[in-house]
């Protein structure tokens, strides 16, 4: 868990510089759940993200659905007014048709196995987004044996994964 928390919050570091327009007044990071690790890790980025560039930016944690039903949140994300969504794969592929790999059953054999995947510039370049996707995987988390991707506006100008600080050894 500790090698995922570092990558999925260097990922999302790069989604708050790169997803944001310039006007944005709220950073809005949504998730269908409460009191969860999804939940944690979303007040572990904001007060990351503060720790770095302090007030610049306001950020907002959505839990439990406040924002909408999970398919609302998820057009949310693609149509720019929420800027993160953690929610499992099988809620945005009717968005990107991509993200069904990651119902495949034992896609991956242990979390080292889907970090080394997701690290492969094959695979990257594969999920790349293109200006017209709704939406992007910017991280990925994983629990147990499924993963749920954290997804923000697509055609954003999000670094890769090896570009990002804190990636695991």
């Amino acid at each position: 868990m500790h090698v995922t928390r570092h990558s999925l919050f260097a990922a999302a570091i790069a989604m708050a510089f790169g997803a944001l327009p310039a006007s944005a007044q709220e950073m809005k990071l949504a998730s269908a759940t409460i009191n969860d690790g999804q939940h944690e890790w979303q007040k572990l980025f904001v007060e990351g993200v503060k720790a770095r560039i302090g007030d610049k930016l306001k950020m907002g944690i959505y839990p439990a659905s406040q924002l909408g039903a999970i398919p609302r949140m998820a057009e949310g994300v693609s149509l720019g007014t929420i800027e993160s969504f953690i929610t499992p794969t099988s809620f945005v592929t009717n968005l990107d048709p991509r993200f069904q790999i990651f119902e495949v059953p034992g896609l991956f054999r242990s979390p080292e196995h889907q970090y080394a995947v997701i690290q492969d510039p094959a695979y990257r370049d594969h999920l790349a987004p293109s200006p017209s996707d709704a939406c992007r995987g910017v991280a990925q988390w994983s629990s147990g044996s499924g993963i749920a991707p954290v997804v923000g506006p697509g055609g954003t100008g999000v670094a890769p994964p090896d570009q990002c600080p804190h990636q695991p050894a």
